[in-house]
């Protein structure tokens, strides 16, 4: 089909047939076309995992222990994979603190595409039931990118999954315009939720109302709840967005012990970006306008990349955790 620049690239092919393979350990730098990202503090399975069924492919599981339990107050500095990802970069150009605990699969670095490209992503995952309403920060699934590869930098994620408190969320992040941006300089702007965002939230965009600002961060957070066009996000920190819910106001699924189906429909630019979220099929919300940071360079300048699986702050007592990705597949799309 023409509007598919790259063709349907499905990255787990292998497919069940007759009975479930059991679950086996991940020990190699790579497995049906994901990057594996090994760190002291995470485990990678394949194989057999709730609700199967013989057409599916290969699920991966994901999962991460506390960090404190393996380290022991260690100040080793820990990689963050982008060394594995491109040849050109300096591992310890990709040291970071041990402050946060990650088991993530990434989109192999040649598989990177160029920013500002509207890329369809489908994938199937399932998380863990027993994540606590206490969790902190917790991404599963994140969009980066838009910075060149050599210089192994990359800037917060335009687009994300979150997982905090046991609610699932979708975010978009920005520069921040309001007058505190100097302090803020990005704003996060929340675009579904699993839950309704009531009337009264103080999280949700007004005209006279500033976002609550998150200052362990740098960031400012808003939440929109109800429809938006541009003009009306002129003040707080969420701007030039228009936010489209739909009349059936659909909220995301719940995630935690079941297999939820996601499609998202993106485009990352500082002017005309694009994100249309489906949820079990049925579509949650179209966002336009501003997705993603100026200071991005313009497309083929730099390259957008997926990746999946937890990454939080260390461990707060909410202890090992995991999740499942299967039927991952993308494209390019008009």
């Amino acid at each position: 089909m023409r509007g598919y620049l790259f063709g349907m690239i499905a990255l787990l092919e292998v497919v069940f047939a007759g009975m479930a393979v059991a679950r086996t350990r991940i020990d190699g730098a790579s497995f049906n076309g994901w990057v594996v990202c090994h760190r002291p503090e995470n485990e990678f399975f394949w194989g057999d995992a709730p609700g199967l069924r013989r057409s599916d492919k290969v699920p991966v599981q994901t999962v991460v222990h506390p960090l404190a339990d393996q380290m022991k107050n260690s100040n080793t500095l820990l990689h963050d994979c982008k060394a594995a990802l491109h040849s050109n970069l300096e591992v310890s150009s990709t040291e970071v603190e041990n402050k946060t605990e990650r088991s993530e699969l990434w989109q192999p670095g040649d598989k990177w595409i160029d920013y500002g490209s509207k890329i369809r992503y489908e994938f199937r995952m399932y998380i863990d039931p027993s994540i606590k309403t206490t969790q902190g920060r917790l991404v599963i699934g994140q969009w980066k990118g838009g910075w060149p590869v050599a210089t192994g930098f990359d800037a917060s994620p335009f687009v994300a999954q979150r997982f905090d408190k046991r609610v699932f969320r979708v975010s978009i992040e920005q520069d921040n315009d309001s007058p505190d941006g100097a302090n803020y300089p990005e704003c996060r702007v929340t675009v579904a939720s699993q839950e309704e965002i009531a009337p009264d939230d103080p999280h949700k965009l007004a005209a006279n109302r500033s976002p609550r600002l998150v200052s362990e961060e740098h960031r400012a957070e808003v939440e929109i709840g109800e429809d938006h066009p541009a003009s009306q996000t002129a003040n707080g920190c969420a701007r030039d967005l228009q936010v489209d819910h739909g009349k059936k106001r659909r909220k995301l699924p719940n995630p935690f012990g079941h297999w939820v189906h996601m499609v998202y429909e993106i485009k990352g630019d500082s002017k005309d970006g694009y994100l249309r979220i489906y949820a079990n099929g049925k579509r949650i919300v179209t966002v336009t306008g501003r997705i993603g940071f100026r200071t991005t360079p313009r497309p083929n300048q730099g390259k957008q990349y997926f990746k999946f699986g937890s990454y939080r702050d260390q461990d707060g007592g909410n202890g090992t955790i995991f999740c499942w990705i299967r039927n991952f597949s993308y494209a390019a799309i008009k």
